[in-house]
């Protein structure tokens, strides 16, 4: 972004800043990933342009496929359990951390691909599924482990896909709370309001992003709104020094 200061006799000072760290950031988080909510920037010395949004894209499709997804897709694994009622949750990892200890737990319904470690700049998925000829949908509660400043904490993620749609929604719930020996049960973020450690939302009408963000660390999601939705979680840091290696670059240009 360019800045002038007119001075007298006709002089003029240009600066010249580069791209706002945070905004990139901030465009990752709520998925902005578009050239289309551009914030344009030059460069000093040229008239090269670029964006907010074409960095954070660039940013995103610098997330590499993990073991659970060499070869497949999300929707390829879901499509291969022949269920009506299922979802894939891909986790993205932006950060410098590890996230580990993956936990998952369905309410309803059964996990066919549980939840596996996300190295920095990976995305892993999981899947999970109705049961067979039972009249019910798929919830659960999966969650990850990270170390940072010497402290654990959990990433949590909730789940509901209802069989019976004209009745109940999709749900998605996020959240973070430091490291405990049990995680919180999917009742526990399905019939409670906690804005405190999770967010939650229905994905009926639309598929708004959802974001929390705590201990210096952000984590968001947005979910379809059909019977086979995928649900894409993204672990983002809010400092620029704590992403991953390579993505800082990435942004710096």
């Amino acid at each position: 972004m360019k800045f002038c200061i007119c001075l007298a006799f006709g002089l003029t000072v240009v600066f010249w800043t580069g791209l706002s760290y945070g905004s990139v950031i901030s465009d990752l988080i709520d998925f902005k990933d578009s050239a289309a909510k551009s914030v344009k920037d030059y460069e000093f010395g040229s008239e090269e342009k670029r964006d907010f949004g074409a960095t954070a894209t660039l940013i995103s499709a610098g997330i590499a496929a993990g073991t659970s997804l060499i070869g497949t897709t999300t929707s390829a694994l879901a499509a291969q359990t022949g269920y009506q009622v299922t979802v894939g949750i891909e986790m993205e990892n932006y950060s410098k951390w590890l996230l580990s200890d993956p936990r998952g737990a369905n309410w309803w319904g059964q996990i066919s691909t549980p939840p596996t470690s996300v190295k920095p700049r990976t995305k892993e998925t999981m899947i999970a599924h109705k049961t067979g000829w039972l009249a019910t949908g798929t919830s659960g509660v999966a969650s990850w482990k990270f170390v940072k400043g010497g402290s654990a904490y959990r990433v949590i993620v909730m789940w509901s896909i209802p069989w019976n749609q004209n009745h109940n929604s999709n749900w998605l719930g996020i959240g973070i709370l430091p490291e405990q020996p049990f995680d919180p049960s999917f009742n526990d973020m399905y019939y409670r309001t906690d804005n405190s450690w999770f967010v939650k939302k229905a994905y009926y009408r639309n598929t708004n992003t959802l974001r929390f963000c705590k201990y210096d660390v952000c984590v968001s999601g947005s979910m379809g709104t059909t019977h086979r939705p995928q649900a894409t979680i993204r672990f983002i840091p809010q400092s620029v020094d704590d992403l991953a290696i390579g993505l800082k670059d990435m942004i710096n240009g």
